[in-house]
């Protein structure tokens, strides 16, 4: 079953009009993931604020674009105003009708230490679609030496502070063919030294790291460009800089430069 829960907004006023899609789709599905990864629902009903945001890396501007794109597909709104400093991207939409379906999706409003995929996603075919929105968000592509003189064992990970959704994560790779393994609830403190806790799920291994780009296939440059530098030349570097992997993919850099007198 692919149908969208009906919510009746007949008796409720809204400053902005927002379509929303009747049956469920990858393009929604991959926006949930975005949601579960790097968004959230705020609601400050004192000053009458009803926001969505997701929050990004600077690094991040082609993919900042695909998210402002999927969503104006899906939703046919653009951002209410996007800040930008040294370290992040905040895309905002005030829109109150916004935020109820969201939540009416079971998206929570306000923390998200509780947050899952929601099962008319999971069980669905679109399933893929919402792990590349929460890789895309949340994830990260790493390659270990393992004995080599170069950076040659790629890792995948994601990391959540909600345990359940690693461990749902976990289902969905096993279900789908792809083989990974967790940790859950590990200590981690601040930079300004408060202690929380992380789950992460790992997909390591060349096999594992091909059939991941195959069947969830990325939109984020940053992990793209990892992936195909590793591909093109069987190590990728660490510590480069997005602009560095596009050099060095398009012959203006040499990978192997960064391992010059004995660096890394």
């Amino acid at each position: 079953m692919n149908e969208l829960p009906v919510i009746n907004f007949e008796n409720l006023i809204f400053r902005k009009e927002i379509s929303f899609p009747e049956k469920l789709s990858s393009e929604l599905a991959e926006e949930i993931g975005i949601h579960i990864g790097d968004g959230s629902l705020v609601l400050r009903k004192k000053e009458g604020h009803y926001d969505y945001f997701v929050c990004l890396s600077t690094e991040e501007e082609s993919y900042k674009n695909h998210v402002i794109k999927l969503i104006k597909k899906i939703y046919g709104i653009l951002p209410s105003r996007i800040d930008i400093d040294k370290n992040s991207v905040n895309i905002e939409y005030s829109s109150k009708l916004l935020l109820l379906w969201k939540s009416s999706m079971g998206l929570p409003i306000g923390n998200k230490k509780d947050i899952t995929i929601p099962e008319i996603i999971s069980s669905s075919v679109f399933i893929t679609d919402c792990l590349r929105g929460i890789f895309d968000t949340d994830g990260s592509v790493t390659f270990k030496k393992k004995g080599h003189n170069y950076h040659t064992y790629p890792v995948l990970k994601i990391d959540n502070k909600n345990y359940r959704l690693i461990v749902q994560i976990n289902s969905i790779l096993r279900n789908i063919g792809i083989t990974s393994s967790f940790q859950l609830n590990r200590p981690r403190i601040s930079s300004n030294g408060s202690k929380s806790f992380v789950s992460t799920i790992y997909v390591s291994g060349k096999s594992n790291t091909v059939k991941w780009f195959k069947l969830i296939s990325p939109k984020n440059e940053i992990h793209i460009t990892k992936y195909h530098l590793w591909k093109k030349f069987g190590f990728c570097p660490p510590k480069t800089t997005l602009e560095e992997r596009k050099l060095m993919l398009n012959g203006k850099m040499n990978p192997r430069t960064f391992y010059a007198e004995g660096g890394i």
